[in-house]
């Protein structure tokens, strides 16, 4: 199980394993850390959106995966201006 910060790592540095991410779409869930935490915000048949929240910076990053084979189980990061979520 990855930690936030080593997810946040790898995505950033584009190093996700495919075992990685398709453990991610089954489990859904990261190892909190001090300054980080991992929230799901929807999680529907063949995709999910998951947040990571950075305590120090008071920053939110999303993300939305495909969870099927055929999608290679992929991360996408979400980024908008305004607020998605209401």
């Amino acid at each position: 199980m990855l930690t936030t910060n080593e997810f946040l790592d790898k995505f950033d540095k584009e190093l996700l394993t495919f075992k990685e991410c398709q453990e991610i779409s089954l489990f859904l869930n990261f190892k909190n850390t001090e300054n980080t935490t991992f929230e799901d915000v929807e999680n529907c048949p063949g995709y999910q959106i998951f947040k990571i929240i950075n305590f120090k910076t008071k920053k939110e990053r999303y993300f939305l995966q495909f969870q099927s084979e055929a999608q290679e189980y992929r991360i996408l990061e979400l980024k908008y201006k305004y607020p998605m979520f209401l």
